[in-house]
């Protein structure tokens, strides 16, 4: 349960980055749209600057000319020539210095603009590598998660096999002692019991072993005059189709000729 609730906090965690992205990147949109409606706002400012300057100084021409009309017919082409580029030379110029003074606010603004989307691509990169880091931690526990169920499959489906003796029996040079073999858990097919004995070698078969089932294993040895120790050998096939294996501990005491079987002991028990 801890490995799936880790799984589902890393996708809220995704997601969360998800939608931080593209707030982000609509708040960049709406910045960017407005330094470009403020460069818009200051031309059209500047525009009607130059046009009312300009039509305020041509109707004073324009009064100029009226006034000095008796003058103009004494003048020559040369003349007229001269007074009009001297009326219009300041329009000229004014409008000269307005478009010089609106293209370095563009170009401000342009720089503006620039930086701008240049510090948004930067955190927007960093959102990248940190959803990219929540998507391999999400990936990881969503292995975690995978390999958990599958391991508590796996391990419903196993056999749980236990030992208990039921005596021991002995005729001359020989001995057999009994097991009752039970079965806690899943059933099982083609069981097989292996090990070498003192003047034996035991190999002990059964089809099928089902749940809470028990079966008698003899296991008959030839008489010991010491202690003597092997390993039981366990082999079986679980219904999904699965080959498993374990080992179990087996000794027979000198004194008595009793047989004992046990789990063997990991380091990782101890």
């Amino acid at each position: 349960m801890e490995v799936l609730e880790n799984s589902l906090e890393h996708h809220a965690m995704g997601s969360c980055l998800e939608f931080g992205n593209r707030s982000q990147r609509k708040r960049r949109v709406i910045n960017i749209s407005t330094l470009f409606e403020g460069a818009i706002c200051m031309k059209s400012k500047s525009e009607f600057f130059g046009w009312v300057v300009t039509g305020l100084y041509l109707v004073a021409i324009a009064v100029l000319a009226f006034w000095k009309r008796d003058a103009w017919s004494g003048l020559t082409l040369n003349e007229i020539g001269d007074f009009l580029a001297g009326a219009f030379g300041p329009i000229a110029f004014l409008w000269l210095v307005l478009g010089y003074i609106q293209q370095g606010r563009e170009l401000k603004i342009s720089s503006d603009a620039l930086v701008q989307q240049a510090a948004e691509l930067k955190n927007s990169v960093q959102q990248q590598a940190d959803l990219v880091a929540v998507s391999r931690e999400q990936n990881i526990a969503q292995v975690a998660a995978y390999n958990y169920e599958r391991m508590r499959y796996e391990k419903s489906m196993n056999a749980r096999i236990f030992f208990y003796s039921q005596g021991c029996l002995g005729v001359g040079e020989f001995y057999t002692h009994t097991f009752e073999i039970h079965n806690a858990r899943a059933e099982v097919f083609d069981l097989q019991f292996m090990c070498k004995l003192p003047g034996n070698n035991f190999h002990g078969t059964y089809a099928v072993l089902a749940r809470d089932e028990k079966v008698t294993v003899p296991f008959t040895f030839e008489m010991v005059d010491q202690d003597y120790s092997t390993i039981l050998h366990c082999f079986y096939k679980t219904f999904d189709g699965r080959r498993v294996g374990f080992q179990m501990d087996l000794a027979i005491s000198a004194e008595g000729q009793k047989m004992a079987i046990t789990p063997m002991v990991k380091l990782a028990d101890l």
